[in-house]
């Protein structure tokens, strides 16, 4: 299986098919494998419906995650297991929120903190000591935690995104968060049989 198989898996999984979320604070409407309708419309480069996103097969789901978001953050340029954190965290929040949390780990200020991962950010991650990268997924994960924290709706969608202490089940007391940075951190091992749903 390969990095992107795995990053791939891992995302849809996280998602829970055909949703209209009508939820108040939630704005992307219609969701489908992950996919709202404003992102199947980018996608497929032409204004698409609810209904376009209620028929949304999982393997054209799988493409735009791979073209809209992997690709989009340069993930085969990024070392097993930090290509999961960063593909699957802009999934969530975007390509540019997913760099930021990436450049912030790495150290980056000013103008070079732009969110966009380019040629100064594939080399920082190149350069970094591979005897810490497992170290290194735990900074990422803690730019990501502090991005969801400062969401609008993070309230309604904290535990969701990075935890419940109190859930009676491993896999909903890690959130999505924690469980992207337990594969993550398996992958940098080189483990190749881990746990992508409970």
């Amino acid at each position: 299986m390969t990095d992107l198989d795995i990053c791939e898996r891992f995302t849809v999984i996280q998602e829970e098919g055909f949703q209209r979320r009508p939820m108040t604070g939630d704005p992307g409407g219609a969701t489908n494998w992950g996919v709202t309708v404003a992102t199947l419309s980018l996608y497929r480069q032409h204004p698409c419906t609810a209904d376009d996103v209620w028929n949304l097969t999982q393997a054209e789901a799988l493409e735009v995650f791979h073209v809209l978001y992997y690709n989009a953050v340069r993930a085969d340029d990024l070392y097993s297991g930090l290509n999961l954190m960063i593909s699957d965290h802009a999934f969530n929040a975007g390509p540019r929120g997913a760099g930021l949390a990436l450049q912030t780990a790495l150290g980056f200020q000013g103008d070079a903190l732009d969110g966009w991962i380019g040629r100064d950010t594939i080399t920082a991650v190149q350069n970094l000591d591979s005897t810490k990268r497992e170290l290194f997924l735990t900074t990422v994960a803690e730019q990501m935690r502090k991005q969801y924290e400062s969401f609008g709706d993070y309230a309604q969608f904290g535990q969701e995104w990075v935890g419940d202490p109190q859930a009676s089940d491993s896999w909903r007391r890690l959130g999505r968060l924690g469980r992207r940075l337990r594969v993550a951190t398996l992958m940098v091992s080189g483990a190749t049989d881990f746990p992508l749903a409970p």
